[in-house]
């Protein structure tokens, strides 16, 4: 039985329940039509400032992605096998990715392609040329017989000149840099690549494109040799090849996957179809294709086009040769062009001598 203590107590506490509910409810409605209130007094100027805020900040970070993939970007360099063009630790590059996913590789990424447009372009330049008293008009250089006194060229002259083999860079102008800009990647480009086999990227000058043919001659490395020496070297592994009677270069046949021509002891490569050979201008000091052989082009990011800091001399970073450092060794790799056949290749500074 209840006491009746006991029910006055229950009588008293029962009150208390509906009591305390009323009171959170109330609190919650009173809570929820502030919140509506507030939302009602947003204006819609309000409501358009902030929607214009968060428009631009996306397009901020949209544009930046845009720039960074399609554009250019900075780079900080780290490492020797540059020197001299870029020095070994904190230097900052612009490269530009545009040109290339546009423009792609000069004469196409197939080097049997390559070799035809190459030699469509040799025939006709050897065909407007003239020859007379050993010089060829229209400011071309020839080469004549021993003597001197003959019209007739000791070898036909190749219709490029050779942009790596001089005392340094030949591009160093704004036009120049926008010709660059607005054309194919070519021999003589600096770029930048993501290292085949391991994370991380390089810094190297293209050698050679498609069809291309890369000598290096033995003996090379450990001998204090200049690029001029390596130069002769090279030809002389190419007119004794040519002579041997395998055929045009471009008949050559090649083993592996790295393009090396067979039974050259390894003094001779033919760039593969899609692939760039890349070397730095520190041939003493630098791990490229002569170590990893030729790089797929589509590790490339993009090409190199100036430095910003630190300031110092020709900020320009164009295509070019690889600077000589008079009393410094080179052990680097010489290149032919796609569709060379033997002819003689002249430099700048040969052009009418």
């Amino acid at each position: 039985t209840t006491t009746a203590k006991d029910s006055r107590r229950a009588l008293a506490a029962s009150p208390s329940t509906p009591f305390l509910s009323t009171r959170i409810v109330d609190m919650i409605q009173t809570r929820t039509l502030d919140f509506i209130r507030s939302i009602k007094s947003t204006t819609a100027d309000d409501l358009k400032f902030y929607a214009t805020i968060i428009g631009r900040i996306i397009a901020a970070f949209g544009i930046a992605h845009v720039i960074d993939e399609y554009g250019a970007r900075l780079t900080r360099t780290e490492g020797p096998s540059m020197l001299p063009t870029i020095k070994q630790t904190g230097e900052i590059i612009v490269m530009e990715k545009f040109s290339y996913r546009r423009k792609g590789l000069k004469d196409g990424d197939k080097g049997e392609e390559r070799s035809r447009s190459a030699r469509i372009r040799q025939l006709d330049w050897e065909a407007s040329s003239t020859v007379m008293n050993g010089k060829r008009n229209s400011g071309r250089a020839i080469s004549t017989t021993d003597n001197g006194n003959s019209a007739r060229t000791r070898a036909p002259i190749w219709h490029e000149t050779r942009s790596l083999l001089a005392s340094h860079p030949a591009n160093s102008s704004y036009g120049s840099l926008w010709h660059q800009l607005t054309s194919p990647l070519s021999v003589g480009d600096i770029v930048v690549v993501h290292r085949p086999g391991r994370t991380g990227t390089v810094c190297k000058r293209i050698l050679g494109l498609p069809g291309d043919i890369i000598v290096r001659p033995t003996g090379v490395d450990g001998r204090n040799l200049t690029e001029t020496v390596v130069n002769m070297r090279a030809e002389t592994v190419m007119k004794n090849m040519i002579k041997s009677g395998r055929g045009k270069p471009s008949s050559w046949s090649t083993s592996g996957s790295d393009g090396s021509v067979a039974f050259t002891q390894n003094q001779i490569w033919v760039v593969p179809d899609g692939h760039i050979w890349i070397e730095g201008d520190n041939s003493l000091d630098s791990v490229d294709s002569r170590s990893y052989g030729p790089v797929p082009a589509a590790l490339i990011i993009g090409r190199v086009v100036c430095r910003v800091w630190p300031l110092r001399g020709d900020a320009l970073l164009g295509r070019g040769a690889r600077p000589v450092v008079h009393g410094r060794s080179f052990s680097g790799s010489i290149s032919f062009p796609a569709g060379y056949e033997g002819e003689r290749i002249v430099t700048e500074a040969e052009i009418g001598r």
